[in-house]
């Protein structure tokens, strides 16, 4: 009887083990999907930053050009 639950003991220590390893190697492969998530969003963040950051350009290059032609506007007059 003793042997019997030294036996039960060890069958079930074994599948602990293999249940544990199983677990790490899941998470394992978790954790690679979880850094691949962080790189597409870092990547996504760094493509919406350059857009704004490329409308934010255009609008200040527009703004200059207005004040450009208001400035050509006002020379004009000006030699008039």
């Amino acid at each position: 009887m003793h042997t019997s639950l030294e036996k039960q003991l060890i069958e079930k220590e074994t599948i602990v083990s293999i249940k544990t390893s199983e677990i790490n190697t899941i998470e394992e492969c978790y954790q690679q999907y979880l850094e691949e998530a962080k790189m597409i969003l870092r990547h996504t963040d760094s493509r919406s930053a350059n857009v704004i950051i490329n409308q934010e350009l255009q609008f200040l290059r527009k703004k200059r050009q207005e004040k450009d032609r208001k400035l050509k506007d006002l020379q004009s007059m000006n030699k008039q």
